[in-house]
C-alpha cells in the first residue's frame, strides 16, 4: 500500500511503498492566508493533464479541492505559495502518480521524522549533528541558516532583535520559515 506524508516545515513530501520510502520530494505548499490543512486524508481523486495551473496530475484528497499536484510555475517549489494545494515539479508528480491508488493516505504534518529516525535535514546541517544550525558575519548583519524546529519567534529571541525587525530586514510578509532557509540578523 502507497502513503504520503507531507512535512510542511521542510516544504518535503514523502513516498512510501509497502512500507519503504521510495522517494522524497521538494513541494510548494499554502500561504499563511491560504494554509495546506493538517490532518490524514484519503486519496478521493486522481487525473491525469488537469490543465492550467495544476500541471500534469492531480491527486485529491479533500471535497474542498486540496491536492498534490504539478504546477506551471516551477520557481514555487519550497515556498509557501499556493492556495492550500501541495505543488510539485511535474516530472516529480508524475514519478509517483501511477504509484499512488485512490484511497491511500494522506497525512499532512507540521514535521516528519521517518520510523527509523531518518528526516531530512538541510545540507547546511552537519550530518553527524542535525542540530547544529549555521551563522556568520556579513558587514553589518548576521546570516543566520533556519534549522528544524526553529520559528521566527525564537530566532528573535535568541538573537535579541524584535520578530517585526526581523520580518522587515528579511522582506517577510508571514511567520512561515523553513530549514535551510538564511536570514539576515541585524548587529
Amino acid at each position: 500500500m502507497a502513503k504520503i506524508i507531507v512535512s510542511l516545515t521542510d516544504r518535503k513530501l514523502y513516498v512510501y511503498l509497502s512500507n519503504s520510502l521510495y522517494g522524497v520530494y521538494p513541494v510548494a505548499i499554502g500561504k499563511a492566508s491560504t494554509p495546506t490543512p493538517l490532518g490524514e486524508f484519503k486519496v478521493i481523486e486522481k487525473s491525469i493533464n488537469p490543465g492550467g495551473a495544476l500541471g500534469t496530475r492531480w491527486i485529491g484528497f479533500t471535497r474542498e479541492r486540496h491536492g498534490i499536484h504539478g504546477n506551471n510555475n516551477p520557481s514555487s517549489i519550497g515556498s509557501a505559495a499556493s492556495l492550500g494545494c501541495v505543488r510539485m515539479y511535474n516530472h516529480d508528480v508524475e514519478a509517483i502518480y501511477p504509484h499512488i491508488p485512490m484511497g491511500s493516505p494522506i497525512i499532512v504534518k507540521e514535521y516528519f521524522t521517518d520510523n527509523n529516525g531518518a528526516s531530512y535535514h538541510s545540507p547546511t546541517n552537519s550530518p553527524n549533528n542535525p542540530n547544529h544550525s549555521k551563522s556568520y558575519n556579513s558587514g553589518n548583519e548576521k546570516v543566520y541558516t533556519v534549522m528544524s524546529g526553529d520559528s521566527l519567534w525564537k530566532i528573535s529571541q535568541r538573537f535579541s532583535v524584535s520578530l517585526n525587525q526581523l520580518k522587515s530586514i528579511n522582506n517577510l510578509t508571514s511567520d512561515l520559515i523553513y530549514p535551510g532557509q538564511t536570514l539576515n540578523i541585524p548587529n
